[in-house]
């Protein structure tokens, strides 16, 4: 899975714990349509303080709104990470500040 910087995602724990990162990518690695996942915004730059939440785009050609309702439920409502994550599809976006943002090495 890359990162939006072409590090390993564990190089980009964005405050989780190992656990809670080992869990996110537990999730992420269940849905065959992720083609990968970049985390963006104050946790990837590492200015977040605590309770901000986890920004993450996913990436897929054939992914679809359903998949991203399934991550975000397992991530928000059914897993113990204390976080709450923002999934967003990067073929849904049409901000396209957001997609300069998000595709800028250090989002």
């Amino acid at each position: 899975m890359k990162t939006n910087s072409d590090k390993k995602i564990e190089d980009f724990t964005g405050g989780l714990s190992p656990e809670d990162l080992r869990s996110f990518i537990s999730v992420l690695g269940k849905e065959d349509k992720i083609e990968s996942a970049l985390i963006f915004g104050n946790r990837a730059k590492s200015n977040y303080e605590n309770g901000s939440d986890m920004d993450i785009v996913l990436k897929g050609i054939n992914l679809d709104h359903d998949t991203i309702n399934c991550v975000s439920y397992f991530l928000n409502e059914e897993s113990d990470t204390p976080y709450r994550f923002d999934i967003l599809n990067f073929n849904k976006i049409t901000n396209k500040d957001l997609v300069s943002h998000i595709n800028r090495k250090d989002a």
